[in-house]
């Protein structure tokens, strides 16, 4: 069995699905998220406007607890492999997202859904009973978009470069903690491919 690199396994799970007739690339599937979240400048490209958009007061707030206020909320029929359901996605303003649309554990459930980052594919029921493998889009960026997930898709990009004053602060406290305890318990450090010099 052939053991892929670290990093590999960090991978989110992009597909493509189709949106009113429109193939929409590099749609997430997160489990985490409890809706799902549509990016304002898709819009036309679905040839919709914001006149198409149910009111709503509702602000989202994101992992870092910044608080987007949401234009509204649009039903768009949503294609995943053979499955079709109507889909409520909130509509937000977002330039720095490498996502074109998430699909958050709303969609997950009703459609059956067991998506698995590890494999890169979901399961899902389709419309005869029968479980359904969809593949997750296997290079989702370009190798010249700047974005840090570009690097878990193109080996060749070679390790992480410019990181952050955290990330760098929270690597050098990672390998402090795992010297206290292989000097203090005898522990060893066994090596599982990761660079963490990135």
């Amino acid at each position: 069995m052939e053991v892929q690199p670290l990093i590999f396994y960090l991978r989110p799970l992009f597909i493509t699905a189709n949106f009113r007739g429109v193939p929409i690339p590099k749609v997430m599937v997160d489990g985490g998220a409890a809706i799902n979240l549509l990016p304002h400048r898709l819009l036309s490209k679905m040839g919709r406007t914001e006149k198409d958009l149910i009111p709503t007061r509702l602000t989202v707030t994101n992992f870092a607890g910044d608080i987007t206020k949401t234009h509204g909320i649009l039903d768009v029929d949503v294609i995943v492999g053979t499955k079709e359901l109507k889909i409520a996605f909130f509509v937000v303003d977002t330039t720095s997202t490498t996502y074109n649309a998430l699909l958050g554990r709303d969609w997950i459930h009703q459609s059956l859904c067991v998506p698995s980052t590890l494999h890169q594919q979901l399961a899902l029921r389709n419309e005869e009973g029968y479980m359904e493998i969809v593949e997750a889009n296997p290079r989702p960026f370009l190798p010249s978009a700047m974005c840090f997930e570009v690097r878990y898709y193109h080996d060749d990009l070679g390790p992480f470069t410019g990181i952050s004053y955290f990330s760098e602060k929270l690597i050098l406290w990672c390998r402090m903690i795992m010297g206290i305890l292989s000097s203090d318990f005898g522990l060893r450090l066994i090596s599982c491919g990761a660079d963490l010099r990135m």
